[in-house]
């Protein structure tokens, strides 16, 4: 039978792994980034490395605001219904991979689990799905001059 401190290393094992962490997520793929710079995270308990992450530089924040930018138009313009379906597939992702998740933000940031299970995964997940109903898009709100 593993320790909870073998079951907690296996869950940050597998979260790790989960997402490619040498690369960046812009207009819909991931890419590599144009420096290849990486910053080590550490437990903050041990001081141990966990693992890496890309160091965006500007160039690589500018082509993501670009990106932003240009997919927003069309964004806007879906039906609140179909923002909604895209908002409640995160949350689904969010509480199937909760534990990973909460895991993995307690190894980072050194917040206990059970707080770490109520802020970096259940707020999220719900804040999530109740988003859309409050953002109705650009062109439709009334304008005052």
């Amino acid at each position: 039978m593993p320790t909870s401190a073998q079951a907690v290393n296996a869950s940050v094992s597998a979260a790790l792994g989960a997402v490619p962490m040498n690369s960046l997520y812009i207009d819909g793929a991931w890419v590599e980034p144009l420096d290849r710079e990486t910053i080590q995270v550490l437990n903050p308990a041990t001081e141990k490395v966990i693992g890496s992450i890309v160091d965006a530089d500007q160039a690589d924040v500018d082509n993501a605001l670009a990106a932003a930018r240009s997919a927003f138009p069309a964004w806007s313009r879906r039906p609140v219904a179909e923002r909604l379906t895209y908002l409640d597939a995160i949350a689904d992702a969010i509480a199937d991979h909760g534990e990973e998740l909460a895991v993995l933000a307690s190894t980072e940031i050194g917040m206990p689990l059970t707080e770490s299970r109520a802020v970096q995964v259940a707020l999220p997940g719900g804040g999530a799905a109740g988003m859309a109903p409050h953002n109705p898009p650009a062109h439709s709100r009334a304008t005052t001059g």
